[in-house]
C-alpha cells in the first residue's frame, strides 16, 4: 500500500475491499453518527452491517437522524449512553429524538 498513490484507482479499489473484508470479519459495527451531516461512506457502511446480519451500534453525535440508519441499528446511543453501556449484554435500544 505505501507505494499506492492516494486517491487512485488501485488504491480506491484496496480500501474498498480492505473495508469490507474486515466488516465481514467482526461481530458488529460501531458507527460515529453525525445525522443529516454524516458522511454517504458511513451511511453505506451501515446498510451493509445491517445487510450482512451484523448488529449496528450506533453513536448519535448529530441533532437528528434518518429513519433507515437508526431504525436499521440494533443499538442506538449517545456520547453519554456510551459511558455505560454493556457490550457483553447488547441489549437493544431506539433512537429518540428528531428525525428524517
Amino acid at each position: 500500500m505505501e507505494d499506492m498513490e492516494v486517491n487512485s484507482r488501485e488504491w480506491s479499489l484496496h480500501m474498498f475491499t480492505n473495508n469490507v473484508k474486515h466488516m465481514d470479519w467482526c461481530d458488529f459495527v460501531v458507527g460515529i453518527y453525525h445525522g443529516k451531516d454524516s458522511d454517504s461512506g458511513t451511511a453505506w457502511e451501515l446498510g451493509y452491517a445491517y445487510g450482512t446480519n451484523k448488529p449496528v451500534i450506533l453513536i448519535h453525535v448529530g441533532e437528528d437522524s434518518n429513519l433507515m440508519c437508526h431504525e436499521g441499528a440494533f443499538v442506538n446511543l449517545t456520547m453519554n449512553d456510551l459511558k455505560t453501556y454493556d457490550f457483553i449484554d447488547m441489549k437493544s435500544s431506539f433512537y429518540h429524538g428528531r428525525m428524517f
